[in-house]
């Protein structure tokens, strides 16, 4: 299977001109980028004060504008009254402003206001001088009763002193100076970035005394990927397999136009043959590069060729179950495997009558078995077997009744350090037959994320019923550590057959 080759992949390299490196001597210093050397503040030109920033020099309060009285906020600056109007006199609450009040009772009349005398008004509340209540003020009062009608909050001035400044006119920020001391250079008027020297160190040679030019050039690079796949339904699976290196170098480089400096590809094709036992393959892709170049329509003079080859290496995996044929490949370093098809279930031989019940005295009797096995770890370190989540599903798989559960696991107590392991050893003699003893012990002693020495120890002695080599040994705990990923239905399954 072949990319398409009418478009290439353009980036971009840059590098160092040869033969264009030269060094020059320079001034340790330099004039100060921020004064220019002038030595002075910037922002203070020297003075080492600036322009107040609350009045920007003008050294008035901001408020009242240096006058030192506002307007008053109660009458809006006319000075008189809002209650009256300015009149002093508002109307009588009794008769509304009438003078006389309608007697309804007895023989119905009109009578004399009492509140206001007959005037229909009483002197306003807010700007009367007496402070006295109005009822009690206006009682009897004579129409001639009146407030001041100006503003009790400004006296009818229509102004206030200013509370900013307190009524002095002058900015309280400055104390109406105007100015302020410069915060760039704290008021001492040199400038701050090269402490007042006009010098700093110069940035070009950093100091040195020396420094360097050179001529740099950009080249553009076409990249083309070509992938060769005897079987295009393994494309997918290959996107994820690691590949491994074959080939990595540059091949190809030219002095100039016309001119060669050196050529490898008689190595390259030589080494294409050895890993993929056809040369004609690189050669292919030199081929379609170059028809790739001529349709890009790319005239750029070649710099150097480079290539990198590498391979996935794939294995593939013919077999039969239950009179059906399969077919699998596992590809790259990292064993991804492709599959069309996989058996979901494996039929293995029907027992007989007799046999299902031997089974079932057999099933019985390990599953017991790995109970015990699993108690005696659990306690041979002083633990509670209350404390294993493994022995609860154990438990739980023999589907007795909640008091048949209770008195196995007070017989379970008896699997402790107390017990000699020549005694224990009769009780679980069902389970030396299968090397998977070993991984089922490893992973209970290995169910608090730590084995102690107790554990240690008493595997030792499991292992040595079956006389392995210490390559075999560390195989059974590598067994172990992929059941504990098995859920709990699977795990009895594993263990007891089930």
């Amino acid at each position: 299977m072949e990319n398409n080759w009418n478009t290439l992949e353009e980036g971009t390299h840059r590098g160092l001109l040869d033969g264009t490196i030269e060094n020059h001597e320079c001034d340790p210093q330099e004039d100060c980028p921020e004064c220019r050397g002038d030595r002075r503040c910037t922002k203070c030109h020297g003075s080492g004060d600036v322009d107040c920033h609350v009045c920007h020099g003008s050294g008035q309060c901001r408020d009242c504008r240096g006058q030192g009285r506002t307007r008053c906020t109660e009458c809006g600056g006319d000075g008189r009254c809002r209650h009256c109007g300015g009149s002093g006199k508002i109307l009588c609450r009794e008769c509304h402003g009438n003078g006389k009040i309608w007697i309804s009772s007895g023989s119905s009349h009109w009578e004399k206001c009492k509140k206001c005398g007959g005037a229909g008004y009483a002197p306003c509340p807010k700007c009367s001088s007496t402070g006295m209540n109005v009822t009690r003020y206006v009682f009897g009062a004579s129409k001639n009763a009146a407030g001041s009608g100006r503003c009790t909050k400004c006296d009818g001035t229509g102004e206030l002193v200013c509370k900013t400044c307190e009524g002095s006119g002058n900015c309280t920020a400055c104390n109406g100076s105007g100015r302020e001391t410069c915060s760039h250079c704290n008021g001492n008027g040199d400038c701050p970035n090269c402490d007042g020297t006009g010098k700093v160190t110069c940035r070009r040679c950093e100091g040195s005394g020396w420094y360097q030019t050179f001529s740099m050039y950009d080249a553009r690079c076409y990249v083309k990927k070509w992938d060769y796949i005897s079987l295009e339904e393994l494309a997918e699976g290959l996107k994820l397999a690691k590949p491994r290196p074959v080939y990595k170098d540059v091949y190809r480089k030219w002095r100039s136009k016309g001119t060669i400096e050196f050529d490898k590809i008689d190595d390259v094709i030589k080494k294409t043959d050895q890993d993929f036992g056809n040369a004609e393959s690189y050669q292919s892709f030199e081929k379609a590069y170059n028809q790739a170049v001529s349709v890009s329509g790319v005239k750029d003079t070649p710099y150097e060729k480079a290539l990198e080859m590498e391979r996935v290496p794939v294995t593939k995996i013919d077999f039969s179950l239950n009179e059906k044929e399969y077919t699998a490949y596992v590809m790259g370093d990292n064993g991804v495997v492709m599959c069309e098809e996989l058996p979901v279930k494996v039929e293995v031989f029907k027992p007989t009558f007799f046999q299902k019940l031997k089974l079932t005295f057999t099933k019985k009797k390990r599953h017991l078995a790995f109970i015990k096995l699993a108690a005696y770890i659990f306690q041979c370190d002083g633990k509670s077997i209350d404390e294993s989540h493994v022995l609860d599903v154990f438990v739980a798989a023999l589907q007795l009744k909640p008091a048949k559960q209770e008195a196995l696991k007070e017989q379970l107590k008896a699997y402790n350090s107390q017990m000699p392991y020549e005694v224990f050893r009769k009780n679980i003699s069902s389970l030396f037959s299968s090397k998977k003893t070993l991984s089922f012990a490893w992973q209970c002693m290995a169910v608090d994320k730590q084995v102690s020495p107790q554990e240690q120890e008493l595997f030792g002695k499991l292992a040595a019923e079956y006389k392995l080599d210490p390559a075999e040994v560390d195989l059974m705990k590598k067994f172990a550590t992929k059941y504990s990923l098995l859920k709990d239905e699977h795990l009895v399954n594993e263990y007891m057959g089930k």
